[in-house]
């Protein structure tokens, strides 16, 4: 049986967790990103200098990651493909 617990301390929130658990856990949560990659119109976005770039939710729609901005929309969509091949064959270390 696994375990995760989470403790805080006045230095912020610490979480212990068995490594076997937290491989499950963070695997799943890449998954789900990916995913919702594109999914939704508001994840593709346009700085005030007219530069393309996306971000990464999780399923709350928070946002979890910001892309780096690109010369043209062709050139996010590229950035969007290879953020999901990477991370689908990324592995967990730890």
């Amino acid at each position: 049986m696994s375990s995760c617990t989470c403790s805080r301390r006045s230095s912020g929130a610490r979480w212990e967790h068995d490594p076997e658990s937290a491989r499950a856990a963070l695997s799943a949560a890449i998954s789900l990103v990916l995913r919702l990659l594109g999914r939704d119109p508001d994840d593709l976005r346009v700085s005030t200098d007219e530069r393309p770039y996306f971000v990464l939710k999780a399923g709350n729609n928070e946002i979890i990651g910001v892309s780096q901005m690109y010369a043209s929309r062709e050139a996010r969509d590229g950035g969007m493909q290879a953020v999901r091949v990477n991370a689908a064959i990324a592995e967990v270390e730890g």
